[in-house]
């Protein structure tokens, strides 16, 4: 039950636990940790309390030694957990869909309620007040904790909500997981603005900011901080091993509708063909990122790097992007820490504010930064090696410790934080960004290329088994290697993971530009080994040829061998996306309705998305060729989750399932629709909604 890893490494000029870097006694300031996540501490910091989404149980852990106290069994999937100042544990449970209300000191539950599709990130408004954002439902239900009663629901302008918090002004911030936008609820909790949170990038196109699971406030609830990937989908990416797009299996030169040059698209060799991890002098095609937002004037605060680091990066030939995008193939990292960085969880703020930890999936591990990036390698405090998947951080009250609970393996890292030193004074090439809290001084950096003579002290981290495997072992094998990007024999350069572009085994909600045509991200969820042949044109005969045709091809791993199987049964187990029909385990009339004329002989929907998983493996030529390059003919898609995986079509072309449904059905270019009305119409997308 009990196994512990040891590793943490201090870098450049540290920061040591029981006094500054300047070798006073100045003692850790508290910190903050996310509104919420699978991961909470009680108020006298002797619990943690975790919601074991493999366990459907909320696990109850002795802080002081990191033993199982007991374990208390909810509905399916425990997502995200909070405590109150009674030791109260509110626990979502994204697949039963359900509140829970447990005492952390007995044991005993204290009520339950059904709030919605998938809900998961949850904050208190007041003592008795809930609100928790549903992630099926683009929606947040506002709670009365106390009646456990439904007060409402307020729909959102996007989709996918994972994540609130309450900001200073009595606010409710509502992160979405791929639209990259933050929604802003006054405190009569209607809609008030949305925040977009892109980092435009100097030297190429702006970025997309995405993967976004928690939201940390800062210590005065003036800003907030998240820690998150974002894509870059416009920069082409020719496949490694020319010809597979099409085809499967290399063709010679020349030959073949699929071929392509070394650089990407015949005629113009400037095109990368690195694949998704990038070349070094450009970003790759998902990248980590920390997120700030002035929530005074709700505006994201990008930093620009000093002159000093921009000559720096330019003589090393890397791009100089905004110092909040953590590219791995920047100076700061190559000639930095050497450490990888991929696939961010979240931040919690250190140290008064004085730095930030960034605890991440794709690499197993947690950066602490100073909490005033400029780009430069000693940008980064320390790191420290956490467990495969990670889902939760808390903060101990005093701010001395973070722990971390890694999904994947029942484990719990506990990282002792460092006190950092501050400079009132900063370095003449350090550029500051706007702050409005006096926490958040200057800290001083240093640009000095011969780290050799710098002190490094080292400071204590270690990982605790708390829980048995829940899951068969080739499933929850299969879990660790789609997420993790560094294993060369899936990625090169810890720059990708198959989490990466399908996140929960998903979709990324993305339209890729490559060379061939856009390509939008499938969903992955309700079962995938029997909806063979894969990718839109139908190219990949079985899921072992992926290895071949995904993981070299555009990853550029080695290969997976044996292990492709696991991958597979992870794949295959992974369930759809809940929709309301999932929380309200019923067709409403509406979908009911849709549901006889999607299945009707009139409309033919069944012709081509029949059984289980809504589809005849056929690829077909329906004229949605986006361009004179692109090819003409494309699978039919599975349908689950369909609600959840916009934009549709091959291209992306129709944003909204109703773009879809008049776009393509009603003018009978994808079945027969123009017969019906718009209360059909209506109606059928209703049950579209439900799957």
């Amino acid at each position: 039950m009990r196994k512990i890893l040891t590793a943490f490494l201090m870098l450049g000029l540290t920061a040591c636990p029981n006094g500054s870097e300047d070798g006073d006694e100045r003692q850790i300031e508290p910190g903050q940790a996310p509104a919420s996540s699978a991961l909470a501490i009680t108020a006298d910091d002797r619990y943690l309390v975790i919601a074991a989404e493999d366990h459907n149980a909320v696990v109850v852990v002795e802080r002081a030694t990191l033993e199982l106290v007991r374990s208390i069994p909810v509905s399916a999937g425990p997502s995200h957990v909070i405590i109150d100042d009674q030791d109260r544990a509110f626990v979502t449970t994204r697949f039963g869909h359900q509140l829970h209300v447990v005492d952390v000191t007995t044991g005993l539950e204290k009520g339950r309620l059904v709030v919605g599709a998938e809900p998961m990130g949850l904050t208190f408004i007041d003592e008795q007040t809930v609100a928790i954002a549903l992630s099926g439902e683009s929606a947040v239900a506002v709670v009365d904790a106390a009646r456990m009663e439904l007060q409402s629901k307020i729909q959102l302008p996007d989709a996918d909500p994972r994540s609130v918090a309450l900001d200073a002004q009595g606010r409710l911030l509502v992160a979405h997981m791929s639209s990259g936008h933050l929604s802003v609820l006054g405190t009569d909790l209607t809609v008030a603005t949305s925040i977009n949170l892109q980092t435009p990038v100097q030297s190429g196109p702006a970025v997309h900011p995405n993967h976004i699971r928690l939201l940390t406030l800062s210590l005065d609830g003036k800003e907030i901080i998240t820690a998150h990937s974002q894509s870059n989908p416009q920069v082409v990416r020719a496949p490694l091993i020319p010809g597979l797009e099409f085809h499967g299996q290399p063709e010679d030169e020349g030959e073949g509708e699929g071929d392509f040059l070394e650089n990407g698209m015949p005629g113009n060799e400037a095109e990368s063909n690195c694949g998704y991890g990038g070349c070094p002098d450009e970003l790759g095609a998902v990248v980590p990122t920390l997120t700030q937002v002035d929530l005074e004037e709700d505006t994201v605060v990008i930093p620009t790097k000093n002159q000093a680091q921009r000559n720096r990066d330019q003589e090393a030939g890397f791009v100089s992007e905004s110092p909040t995008i953590l590219n791995p193939s920047s100076g700061r990292f190559v000639l930095g820490s050497g450490e990888a960085i991929h696939n961010p969880l979240g931040t919690a703020i250190v140290d008064g504010g004085r730095a930030l930890l960034v605890v991440n999936t794709g690499t197993q591990n947690a950066f602490i930064f100073r909490r005033l990036l400029d780009g430069s390698r000693d940008d980064i405090i320390a790191t420290a090696s956490v467990g495969h998947g990670p889902s939760g951080i808390a903060l101990t009250a005093d701010g001395q410790f973070a722990y971390v609970f890694n999904l994947f393996e029942g484990s719990i890292t506990e990282i002792e934080l460092p006190v950092v030193r501050e400079n009132p004074e900063p370095a003449q090439d350090t550029l500051l960004a706007k702050t409005h809290s006096a926490q958040h001084q200057a800290l001083s950096v240093a640009h000095s290329d011969d780290l050799q003579g710098q002190s490094k002290r080292i400071a204590n981290s270690h990982t605790v088994t708390v829980l048995e495997e829940a899951l068969p072992p080739d499933v929850a094998y299969g879990r660790i290697l789609f997420h993790d990007a560094t294993d060369a024999r899936i990625a090169t350069a810890n720059a990708i993971s198959c989490a990466s572009c399908h996140p929960d085994g998903r979709t990324d909600n993305m339209t890729w530009q490559f060379s061939f045509g856009p390509r939008n991200t499938p969903q992955l969820g309700g079962g995938i080994l029997d909806t063979a042949p894969f990718h839109w044109p139908g190219d990949v005969g079985s899921f072992d040829d992926l290895e071949h045709a995904t993981v070299r091809a555009f990853m550029g791993g080695e290969g997976l061998g044996r292990d492709m199987g696991v991958v597979g049964s992870y794949m295959d187990a992974v369930p759809a996306a809940p929709s309301r029909k999932d929380a309200a385990n019923r067709l409403s009339p509406a979908q009911a309705r849709g549901k006889a004329i999607f299945e009707s002989a009139a409309t033919g929907c069944v012709s081509c998305h029949s059984g289980e998983d809504y589809t005849n493996h056929a690829t077909l030529d329906i004229g949605s060729q986006a361009g004179p390059t692109d090819r003409l003919d494309f699978q039919v898609p599975v349908l689950h989750g369909l609600a959840r995986s916009a934009p549709y079509m091959h291209d992306g072309s129709a944003e909204t399932l109703e773009d879809l449904v008049l776009q393509w059905v009603k003018t009978d270019r994808m079945g027969q629709g123009s017969h019906l009305n718009d209360q059909e119409l209506d109606d059928l997308i209703r049950f579209l909604e439900s799957l």
